[in-house]
């Protein structure tokens, strides 16, 4: 394997069942999804790669290439809708991710994302390079972040309205930390020792870039961490919901404002449904800016 390899950038983003009821419309979770897949597939590092772990594979799945692989779940009986509790069913979908991404693409460094946030374009090319010196902790956390104002339009389109910097931004957004690969499996065998042998046999991946997630080893993850979900320091309770991290990771801060989170249209799954935390808002930010550092420029 050659260095370049080892120096990959894992996103991981889960993606809510269709069924659910808190699902006003899925047409607009896909376009905030879109824009998502848009902003991190622009980071200046080459070696990226995001993974989708979804439900339905969207017509557009092919516009990204082989930088993004969508990891269907649909015939998984472990996500039905309407069952598990949104940190249990993201919990697990971020480890399906995260097996997939060990498997096939020994990643150095694992982002998980939530699917209507963005990064800053220099975000992995600035961490691969830390990452080199910092032996010490387990990964990095975005302290400075934005929160943007955006609209889906009757075409399904996002218009950004208004951008704001946002003080402890990692108090406010799930996409704001950035693990090395081996604390996360060391973690993740707190389930089963033999849990990335599991996961060793994973499908070619279709003309869409999508494949289908094997039922079995979907099941025995779940039959063997069913019992401590939504414990405190289970790995499905800590990756489900990102204010559950800090005790069990020792992460780095950074300078960069390196995170956004979108916000206001109304399919959030948070406890605050996404709306701008006015309590903690430092400046406005100006939106041309978040354009161009957020790998958001306008469409041709």
């Amino acid at each position: 394997m050659d260095r370049k390899k080892r120096n990959s950038f894992v996103f991981i983003i889960p993606v809510r069942n269709p069924g659910d009821t808190k699902v006003r419309d899925y047409q607009c979770i896909e376009a905030a999804l879109r824009e998502t897949v848009r902003s991190l597939t622009q980071q200046t590092w080459e070696n990226i790669h995001v993974i989708v772990v979804c439900h339905t594979v969207p017509l557009w799945s092919s516009e990204y290439g082989d930088r993004v692989t969508f990891l269907n779940v649909k015939n998984s009986p472990v996500f039905p809708p309407n069952t598990n509790p949104v940190r249990v069913d993201k919990g697990l979908k971020y480890i399906l991710g995260i097996l997939y991404a060990k498997n096939i693409l020994d990643p150095a460094l694992i982002m998980p994302m939530d699917a209507d946030d963005y990064v800053n374009v220099n975000l992995a090319k600035e961490l691969i390079w830390k990452n080199k010196f910092n032996l010490l902790s387990d990964g990095y956390v975005v302290r400075q972040g934005l929160h943007v104002n955006l609209e889906i339009t009757s075409e399904y389109l996002i218009k950004y309205e208004n951008a704001y910097q946002i003080r402890n931004f990692n108090y406010s957004c799930g996409s704001c930390r950035i693990f090395k690969i081996n604390p996360l499996l060391k973690k993740l065998k707190s389930i089963d020792s033999n849990i990335i042998e599991e996961f060793t046999c994973w499908p070619p991946k279709s003309s869409d870039f999508s494949l289908d997630v094997p039922k079995e080893p979907v099941v025995w993850l779940s039959d063997h961490s069913r019992s401590s979900y939504l414990d405190e320091d289970s790995i499905v309770n800590i990756l489900g919901r990102h204010i559950n991290q800090k005790p069990y990771f020792k992460l780095s801060p950074l300078s960069l404002i390196g995170a956004a989170k979108g916000c206001g249209h109304g399919n959030h799954d948070g406890p605050r449904q996404g709306e701008i935390h006015q309590d903690k808002l430092i400046d406005s930010f100006p939106i041309q800016q978040f354009y161009d550092e957020f790998g958001l420029l306008e469409r041709n």
